[in-house]
């Protein structure tokens, strides 16, 4: 990174919510190198602390050698472990999709199509014992109290997180 960009006002603590972050590659085709961000942000005299926020899956060997190198670049690594949370695959992943399948099946009346979609999605329980999971581990809440337990020191807050980046 070339420059400072960043209009910090006095002391300030950075906070990277991982997990967010780390989804700009399949959004912005990007993607962002924890080593070269935190020595970006070091670069900066107003941030006192930089908090990475990312849970672990024990036992996951990758999970556990990135909080490894987490902690050997210098961040503050707040962690927890990873929960696995049942989906449906209507409501969630292939909610998108289900909109355009069922709408081009409506508008041509293709009655048959429609079924046959609705049937292949109940299939794809069967295999995995009739549920899914994805990995979750929100930071929300230790977030906002490690903001909460500072606000009395500091006099900013950066806020790394999804594809926008907050300063307040």
């Amino acid at each position: 990174m070339k420059g400072k960009i960043l209009k910090l006002r006095g002391k300030t603590l950075a906070i990277i919510d991982w997990a967010n972050v780390y989804g700009w590659f399949e959004k912005l085709k990007w993607e962002i190198d924890p080593k070269k961000l935190y020595d970006y942000l070091k670069s900066y005299s107003e941030i006192y602390d930089i908090r990475f926020y990312f849970g672990i899956e024990r036992g996951n060997k990758r999970s556990e050698k990135f909080h490894e190198e987490i902690k050997g670049i210098g961040y503050n690594l707040i962690s927890k472990e990873v929960k696995w949370v049942p989906v449906d695959l209507k409501i969630t992943h292939f909610k998108d999709n289900n909109r355009r399948i069922r709408s081009i099946a409506q508008a041509f009346g293709e009655k048959e199509l429609y079924d046959l979609f609705e049937k292949f999605l109940k299939e794809l329980h069967i295999p995995f014992g009739g549920q899914f999971y994805r990995r979750k581990c929100d930071f929300d809440c230790e977030i906002t109290l490690d903001i909460m337990n500072n606000i009395n020191q500091l006099d900013g807050v950066f806020y790394l997180a999804e594809t926008e980046i907050t300063q307040f």
